[in-house]
């Protein structure tokens, strides 16, 4: 199964780079029109030909494109939200960027020409093939944990986006040191759960000076009752 998708992201690496030359190609040759009409007349000729082949192909286009003008139009793409977030290269795609900069620069100190993008395609797919499992899972866990951070980036958008407030981050509460835990048993003896009581310091404080008041005020009337009882 890897073996297909690295097939596949390979097809689509090679797609980019015809596109992209596709695109130089049709500069090359707005570039040679305008060189033979500014004196070099040599060449009208040829253009005069590639002319014709080019009307010849619109033509047929146009013809394809009547006998198929019932057919519904396309439906257009939604355009991407620049704000949405982005998915992770996968694993071969990500050591296809990595590395090709690596041949690039290894041919030129080399004094090397440069690849062309079926020889680099190729090149690519040589080296990821040549690489050990150790190595290919270097890839994987890398691209899991890009996917990751992306599906949590993508979650919070999208609810962003609905004008929904994302759940906050289950984060456990720790009690400060200090803080004293008190359980109480419930006064109905046919419940066994108890009551957790949680004593702030402040609080306890407060009790413990009530606590002894009381006790000093009972200590001050024996004390009285005492002296009282002597006197009689």
């Amino acid at each position: 199964m890897s073996e297909v998708k690295a097939a596949r992201d390979a097809l689509v690496a090679s797609l980019f780079e015809l596109s992209k030359a596709a695109q130089d190609a049709a500069a090359a040759t707005a570039n040679l029109y305008k060189a033979s009409h500014e004196g070099n007349t040599g060449n009208v000729d040829s253009l005069n030909s590639l002319s014709k082949a080019v009307n010849v192909l619109v033509s047929y286009i146009d013809v394809n494109g009547g006998a198929d003008s019932k057919k519904p139009e396309k439906k257009k793409k939604p355009e991407k939200d620049p704000n949405a977030p982005k998915k992770p290269l996968t694993m071969y795609f990500a050591y296809s960027f990595h590395i090709r900069e690596q041949i690039r620069d290894e041919r030129k100190a080399n004094g090397l020409p440069p690849l062309s993008a079926i020889e680099m395609n190729a090149y690519v797919k040589e080296r990821w093939s040549k690489l050990s499992e150790a190595e290919k899972s270097t890839w994987q866990k890398k691209y899991q944990s890009e996917l990751k951070v992306y599906q949590k980036q993508k979650e919070i958008y999208i609810a962003e986006k609905n004008g929904i407030k994302p759940p906050l981050p289950e984060i456990p509460i720790e009690l400060p040191k200090d803080v004293v835990v008190e359980s109480s048993d419930s006064s109905d003896s046919s419940s066994s759960e108890s009551e957790v009581e949680v004593e702030i310091p402040e609080k306890k404080e407060k009790k413990d000076k009530k606590k002894k008041r009381k006790h000093e005020d009972k200590e001050k009337d024996k004390s009285e009752k005492k002296k009282k009882s002597s006197k009689k």
